[in-house]
């Protein structure tokens, strides 16, 4: 049987070492955060020190739960660090909780030498039960609260902060107006991206542009919002049909333009989804060159230069919407701080006056005719549920 005293005393100098290591190393720190590497080292550690103790252990019981808190460990550890394998990290984490609790207890506070032992006595005490569940969840509190952003990766892919129901923002108490800046500038952002729907014939009920405040999972104040434009069950997209929507993703920074004389930096994420239709667009174009998979500099610097053209060439066709439906733009960002939310037929009713311009894309009859017909068959399920 290995001494738990000696295994206590290993794994604590070595994760004080690594730590030191992990935090001054000017390579790692260029890496990665010193913090995250520590974690999923020393999370990989202690799940090394646990199979070491079950693969030396004579007791049945005392072998499958290392096993199993190892096991869980290297999950929780592999998710952490690729942000992957969802299910198994919320298993993983129930386990962890229930095996590191009796590893704690029989381990490090007590002189049990066995799971078994360890039982006997609880019997015949069973406040040692809930000292147990208690320093059990201590310990995750302090691991989880350390790293509230990172850790939330383990627990669901592709994390974001969740929002709380959103109120309108002259609804959020005494600091609602020190945010009037921001909530104007959403409110430009989304209206653009709602001007540019206009552009689509025909529209559902389950349109929706949407102004948003509250406070998130983190407890960190967010502000922002969202435009949803048709749920279309047409897979396929014609050439038309993908400039509106580049079109329409540009909007949303445009309109900040077009409205307050510059754009933000919250205009990233679409700028990226931009070049990612770009790269489409320019590989369906019959007219247009673009290498899928440049082989050198001057091929990288084709596709860079022929983004760039694309982008320059649908801002100004973009701007020329927004300025041209000027009047829609307002009222939608007007009514968007006021009310927090357009959908439906009432949002409808207000695209179908937006104006193409010059250089906006022109739908086919045959597009037409299959968004119509799309259009009218997801509203004849929506009647029917």
């Amino acid at each position: 049987m290995v001494n738990p005293e000696v295994l206590l005393h290993i794994l604590s100098r070595c994760t004080y070492l690594a730590k030191l290591f992990f935090q001054t190393h000017p390579f790692v720190q260029k890496i990665s955060k010193s913090s995250d590497i520590f974690i999923f080292f020393a999370q990989m550690f202690m799940a090394t020190i646990l199979m070491l103790i079950a693969l030396t252990s004579t007791e049945v019981v005392f072998v499958v739960i290392n096993v199993v808190g190892a096991t869980s460990l290297s999950v929780l550890s592999y998710g952490y660090y690729s942000q992957r394998i969802t299910r198994l990290n919320l298993f993983a984490r129930s386990i962890i909780i229930f095996s590191g609790t009796f590893l704690f207890k029989g381990i490090l506070i007590s002189q049990f030498s066995t799971y078994l032992e360890m039982v006997d006595e609880v019997s015949a005490a069973p406040g040692k039960i809930i000292v147990s569940v208690l320093l059990g969840w201590v310990l995750w509190s302090l691991l989880k609260y350390t790293h509230p952003n990172q850790l939330q990766h383990c627990f669901a892919h592709d994390y974001r902060p969740s929002y709380v129901r959103m109120e309108p923002f002259e609804k959020l108490g005494p600091w609602s107006k020190a945010c009037r800046w921001d909530a104007e500038l959403i409110a430009a952002h989304e209206a653009g991206h709602a001007v540019a729907l206009g552009l689509f014939p025909y529209f559902t009920d389950k349109i929706e542009v949407t102004l948003q405040m509250g406070v998130d999972s983190d407890q960190v104040v967010r502000k922002g919002g969202y435009c949803r434009g048709n749920e279309s069950k047409i897979q396929a997209e014609s050439m038309s049909y993908h400039d509106i929507r580049m079109i329409t993703i540009l909007a949303g920074a445009e309109a900040e333009k077009v409205c307050f004389g510059e754009r933000t930096i919250g205009s990233t994420s679409d700028y990226e989804k931009f070049i990612e239709y770009a790269k489409r667009r320019l590989q369906m174009d019959d007219e247009s060159i673009y290498y899928s998979y440049p082989q050198n500099d001057f091929e990288a610097k084709h596709n860079t230069d022929s983004i760039m053209a694309l982008k320059t060439k649908y801002q100004k066709i973009t701007q020329d919407l927004l300025n041209e439906n000027r009047e829609i733009l307002d009222l939608i960002r007007t009514m968007l701080v006021d009310k927090g939310i357009i959908k439906g037929k009432e949002l409808a009713d207000i695209l179908m006056r937006v104006k193409a311009v010059p250089g906006c894309p022109t739908i086919s009859a045959s597009l037409d005719a299959a968004l119509k017909a799309d259009v009218e068959a997801i509203k004849a399920e929506e009647s029917k549920a």
